[in-house]
């Protein structure tokens, strides 16, 4: 076979790297460069250059390859899969694994039967109903084939060698998975007890894998195969939180038996079809043999005990009371898994182009635009047309981001300001909560909480009524401040010192309100895990991003400091959200929250209308121990504090996760959008080292001289 021909100088010189296997679509090889290589081709030998002759040095000469009919010996064996890299294999083999294993293991539910025995406890009631039959059926038998097939379409060498194959079948698929989809969204309104916070994470999942399933498809219509790849891969993978939720909602029930402190909502229907027996029904639950309960068995709710110990109806209990926590979680992981893996890859890419780039700027491509910012970046350039430099933005659109989002803040934390006497706080809780917050433990925690967000000389002591000063909380109000740029372009001593401040602040809040968090809005394992995710996210900013700052690496200072106030600022929004699914619910008329007697107690403020309202509260274990009797209390904004306090306590922990998801998304999607801002701290760095290392060798020379 002849040789190929030796390349001609271009306008633009090419770098002598070799291109990348089609295996990366994102990657755009310059102009110039050889054949690709292809391991399932006969192998190319690589032989010596020509010779350069009189050519000048930068011109880059074509190697020669000679074609033998041997396989090649040298290359890794995952590369006749079409793989690049050992550790794409071994994500690949462990995800799809996991897949391939739970599609196998779910199989004998494609037998309405055998599905009746497999699936939890209690959710056979309503899968033997219309319209929840026909779509439970129909979800099994379209996500399982789908399932277990879309494992062998991200092999690259499927769509590599059969490209027609891979699109027909990726586009059936497709189809079967939104089908899927939507009936499991219809699933979600009784699956796990249907509360709110499990339609709300299954409405979520089934709409942003039904957006990435449609989106992918379109890209490659369009013949984006970049981001064709990418909206699968989102798409699969956030199907994929199904598996991640079955084995974390099984250990949580492990771990909640051995607290034994939970119940879950149950309707006196569907305890009845675990236990089989109506009477056996009313001996465990008498409130489930009133006449109401005898005529509408659905509208009656009860409190079961959540334990893997106490048959199947405990272990129903214990699996609906920890299914909702883990399917938010395990949406959580995968959202924040692929995204990373996304993220790497691009970086991957570009890493790859980069010195194909720098040749370009080089020999003076025309294209190639410098980025690097002044000699002196304290200057600031204060333009008369656009007023918002005078505070150090350099675009109109991060100055009206900072407007709202820091008004936000500031507004809030004024309204906040009055809490600093108890009673004022007490009077700003939601119904029930000042049961727990008024105990000596909780009381302390949730103080300084709020004592670590106010100026240290308005604390003088614990006390019921601390001052009558009101002063608005420091940590949140002053972070705002801290994001003008020119505070640390002008007085970054000062900058510093605060910042550090208000995130040790900020450090003390997270830690005290996570324990807080347990009993926060009824302390059920949903708003537990929220709490502690976004602690633990606030807090683990805030040491990435003080640690960079002490690095001296300010573009991930920055990036880590953004992520933990806009974190802590999803407080705000889970006040709104929560508040106005309150109001949906309420027209809704359907839904329940679990409360101790103690917690209906304190709100009713009379045992005789407690004893009226709710006859369970009581019986003599309830009169000697309040706290372990639970009872269903209905969520309606029209009936008062205690109705009020139950339609907070149904949706606040929906909001909540709501609220997080949205604050992460929003937050990457601005930092993905301002990778010009982060390039220029970055240059800022390198040029601030560069200095620092001048400046050490300076004085040591000084020392040894």
């Amino acid at each position: 076979m002849s040789d190929s021909n030796p390349h001609k100088e271009s306008a633009y010189p090419s770098s002598p790297l070799s291109d990348m296997s089609s295996t990366s679509p994102r990657y755009q090889p310059p102009l110039g460069y050889g054949s690709s290589y292809d391991p399932y081709t006969s192998h190319q030998a690589l032989n010596t250059m020509s010779a350069a002759g009189n050519r000048p040095k930068e011109a880059y000469q074509q190697p020669k390859y000679t074609y033998t009919t041997g396989v090649s010996a040298y290359r890794r064996p995952w590369w006749m899969l079409g793989f690049e890299r050992k550790t794409t294999v071994g994500l690949f083999i462990f995800f799809g694994g996991a897949i391939l294993g739970f599609s196998l293991s779910r199989t004998p539910m494609l037998s309405f039967s055998r599905l009746l025995q497999l699936t939890t406890p209690g959710e056979g009631f309503w899968y033997e109903q219309a319209p929840f039959k026909a779509n439970v059926i129909i979800h099994i038998w379209t996500s399982l084939p789908a399932s277990f097939f879309s494992v062998f379409l991200f092999l690259p060498f499927t769509w590599n060698r059969w490209p027609k194959f891979h699109g027909i079948f990726g586009y059936i698929l497709s189809l079967l998975l939104v089908i899927s989809l939507v009936c499991g969204g219809i699933l979600g309104r009784r699956g796990q007890g249907g509360d709110l916070n499990m339609q709300s994470a299954v409405y979520i999942l089934a709409s942003a894998s039904g957006y990435s399933i449609v989106m992918g498809c379109l890209a490659a219509k369009r013949g984006a195969i970049d981001a064709h790849r990418e909206y699968m891969l989102r798409a699969w993978f956030y199907n994929g939180a199904f598996v991640t939720t079955r084995v974390t909602a099984l250990l949580a029930a492990q771990v909640i038996t051995s607290v034994n402190g939970y119940y879950s909502l149950w309707k006196c229907a569907e305890v009845g079809y675990v236990l089989k027996s109506t009477d056996a029904l009313v001996r465990a639950f008498p409130e489930c043999g009133t006449a109401l309960a005898r005529q509408e068995p659905t509208w009656v709710h009860v409190g079961v005990h959540s334990s893997w110990n106490e048959g199947r109806l405990g272990r129903g209990s214990a699996t609906r009371a920890s299914f909702g926590m883990a399917l938010w979680v395990a949406m959580i992981l995968h959202f924040v898994g692929i995204e990373l893996y996304v993220s790497v890859e691009a970086s991957s890419a570009n890493d790859m182009t980069y010195g194909s780039q720098e040749l370009d700027q080089e020999y003076g491509d025309p294209r190639g635009k410098s980025n690097s910012i002044v000699d002196n970046p304290g200057e600031l350039d204060y333009s008369p047309q656009r007023p918002w430099w005078m505070l150090g933005f350099e675009k109109r659109s991060s100055f009206g981001l900072f407007v709202f989002f820091g008004g936000a803040m500031m507004g809030y934390s004024l309204a906040k300001s009055p809490t600093m006497s108890f009673k004022e706080l007490l009077k700003t809780f939601f119904p029930g909560e000042g049961y727990w917050f008024e105990q000596t433990f909780w009381k302390i925690n949730l103080m300084i909480h709020i004592f670590t967000s106010i100026r240290k000389h308005s604390v003088p002591k614990f006390s019921t009524t601390l001052t009558r000063r009101h002063y608005p909380p420091a940590a949140s109000l002053f972070s705002v401040f801290c994001f003008l740029p020119i505070t640390w372009k002008r007085w970054p001593r000062l900058h510093g010192i605060l910042g550090y401040t208000v995130s040790l602040l900020l450090a003390i809040s997270c830690i005290c309100a996570a324990i807080a968090g347990r009993r926060g809005q009824g302390g059920d394992l949903n708003t537990q895990s929220a709490f502690y995710i976004l602690a633990s996210g606030a807090g683990g900013a805030v040491v990435l991003g003080c640690a960079a700052a002490r690095r001296g690496e300010f573009d991930a200072h920055r990036e880590w400091m953004i992520r933990a106030w806009f974190y802590n600022g999803a407080l705000v929004t889970t006040k709104i959200t929560a508040l106005l699914s309150a109001q949906v619910i309420t027209a809704i008329n359907t839904y329940y929250s679990i409360w101790m007697c103690s917690e209906i107690g304190y709100v009713l403020k009379s045992a005789d209308a407690l004893a009226q309202a709710f006859p369970q509260c009581a019986v003599s274990q309830a009169l000697s121990n309040p706290d372990s009797v639970y009872v269903a209390v209905h969520a309606s904004w029209k009936e008062g504090q205690l109705g009020q306090g139950s339609a907070i306590r149904a949706s606040y922990g929906m909001a909540l996760w709501v609220a997080m998801i949205l604050h992460e998304v929003g937050i990457e999607l601005y930092l993905r959008l301002t990778l010009s801002e982060a390039k220029e701290l970055r240059e800022l760095s390198a040029q601030r080292g560069i200095a620092l290392e001048q400046t050490e060798l300076q004085t040591f020379r000084k020392l040894t001289r």
